[in-house]
């Protein structure tokens, strides 16, 4: 779906920007306060989600957007609502947009690519 051409059909919204796709997504995630992640279908982890919160944003996932990501190392930064609720989700937008905490140095070791790979090694053999 072509977001940008969505976005101009439903008329300006304040504060929120549908940029479609950008080359430099970091640009993005350093001008955020919260990154909303309202996926509800679909499969694995969610790499646009793991790299938000790399940036130390706080983040609001639907449970299916947010498998894969272990909430207890994200120090509060990550706030999961049910898939269909979305007055939670709405909710935990303003509790987490709040939070002042840093991800734990726990989640970079877990996310590290180099400790990924060793585990997908260690798996193979």
């Amino acid at each position: 779906m072509n977001v940008s051409k969505y976005a101009a059909g439903c008329g300006l919204i304040a504060h929120i920007l549908f940029a479609g796709f950008v080359e430099e997504v970091g640009l993005y995630f350093k001008g955020t306060d919260v990154f909303l992640n309202p996926i509800t279908e679909g499969g694995g982890i969610k790499t646009k989600l793991v790299e938000a919160l790399g940036y130390g944003l706080n983040a609001v996932s639907t449970a299916q957007g947010a498998i894969g990501i272990d909430p207890a190392l994200c120090n509060g930064k990550l706030a999961i609502s049910g898939n269909a609720d979305w007055a939670g989700f709405a909710e935990h937008v303003i509790r987490v947009s709040a939070n002042q905490e840093s991800v734990l140095p726990a989640y970079f070791e877990h996310f590290y690519w180099g400790n990924s790979t060793k585990m997908a090694a260690a798996f193979i053999q």
